[in-house]
């Protein structure tokens, strides 16, 4: 798939993964990931280009990173995008597998098209269900948004408020044009707290 795309996620809203992990035999075991969502939505991110963020660290102590070989099943994410002026914000986001390799990240794959909700409640959970995103055990799930550069309500992207500000947690971010499609191999700049 080569869509554009970029995200947003300060630490990371974007949580409670699950994964079917594979295994030899028998039935898929359905693990449990990522940020457990409670911490409101009290922060917001707009960048104009692709953007992406992953978790690196949880204040929660909740596993960021994929526990097992699986498909991602369900991606749940608190938050919004906010509405400026009186043109709709671009809200197309994708989530993404970020394979780790010596300080870098790769795109392995990324889901289809999603929408997050403009408006409303700030805490409200949105549950998503990818196809076939399927990833290798440590790799990260990121949240993708398209940048959303539309002025003049929206000069510096769609405002997403779906991150929180929260002591000892991580957030990775990178942002280019087009620099976020599968095969690009990146490193974020880390976002503190």
């Amino acid at each position: 798939m080569s869509h554009r795309r970029a995200s947003g996620v300060l630490t990371a809203l974007v949580a409670s993964c699950l994964v079917a992990a594979l295994p030899a035999v028998a039935q898929a075991k359905r693990i449990k990931f990522g940020s457990n969502l409670a911490a409101p939505a009290n922060r917001i991110e707009a960048h104009g280009a692709d953007s992406v963020f992953w978790n690196t660290g949880l204040a929660s102590k909740d596993k960021q990173r994929v526990p097992a070989r699986g498909r991602v099943m369900t991606i749940r994410v608190k938050g919004t995008a906010i509405k400026h002026g009186g043109s709709n914000p671009l809200t197309l986001v994708h989530f993404q597998i970020l394979h780790p390799s010596h300080g870098h990240v790769t795109v392995t794959l990324t889901s289809g098209n999603f929408h997050v909700p403009v408006g409303g409640n700030p805490n409200r959970v949105t549950t998503y269900h990818p196809v076939n995103l399927c990833a290798s055990k440590r790799d990260y799930v990121a949240f993708n948004d398209l940048g959303g550069f539309n002025p003049p309500s929206y000069p510096n992207g769609t405002p997403f408020q779906v991150f929180s500000s929260v002591a000892g947690s991580t957030t990775n971010f990178y942002s280019n044009a087009g620099g976020t499609n599968n095969g690009a191999t990146f490193k974020g700049a880390p976002h503190k707290g």
